[in-house]
């Protein structure tokens, strides 16, 4: 009876996790619509709602930028296990009831751009009156896209008109 119940205990806690880990997308957020070289409103491209939108690139397990909601994503990222792992990147969507996390694995179809990269013209083709950000509000959130070498990056930002 111990080893059922070994057992039961096991196949729970392996569903814990399965499901905490389980948050990849392939296709949440429409940047297909986006062409490169331009930009687009985040709220055209998502179907989600939210007040404001971080992205975290891999390594970055939580947000440092002194923006409202931080302790609250913190909080988020910490509880689903959050670790940003090298070839991962992740959309988070702040709403007031909540915090959601998209989860990104980075490819030749779609990667993620730093807004420090940007900043150190490590790449080029992105609108010149685009500004990276790792944090926005949702009302002034944008998505840009652009591709060097066969590969296709996304920044988050707003628009500096």
């Amino acid at each position: 009876m111990r080893a059922i119940s070994f057992a039961v205990s096991i196949l729970f806690a392996a569903s814990a996790n399965a499901t905490a880990l389980s948050y990849f997308h392939t296709n949440p957020v429409d940047f297909e619509r986006l062409k490169a070289g331009g930009m687009m409103p985040a709220h055209a491209l998502l179907e989600q709602r939210f007040d404001s939108l971080c992205v975290m690139g891999p390594y970055q397990d939580k947000v440092r930028e002194d923006v409202a909601a931080r302790d609250r994503i913190n909080a988020y990222l910490s509880d689903i296990g959050y670790t940003g792992d090298e070839g991962e990147w992740a959309l988070v969507l702040v709403r007031s009831a909540d915090v959601e996390a998209l989860r990104f694995r980075s490819s030749a179809k779609l990667d993620f751009i730093s807004p420090w990269e940007v900043q150190q013209s490590r790449i080029v083709g992105l609108p010149e009156r685009f500004a990276p950000a790792s944090c926005v509000d949702g009302n002034a959130a944008m998505f840009a896209k652009t591709e060097k070498d066969g590969r296709t990056y996304i920044s988050l930002g707003t628009s500096a008109e």
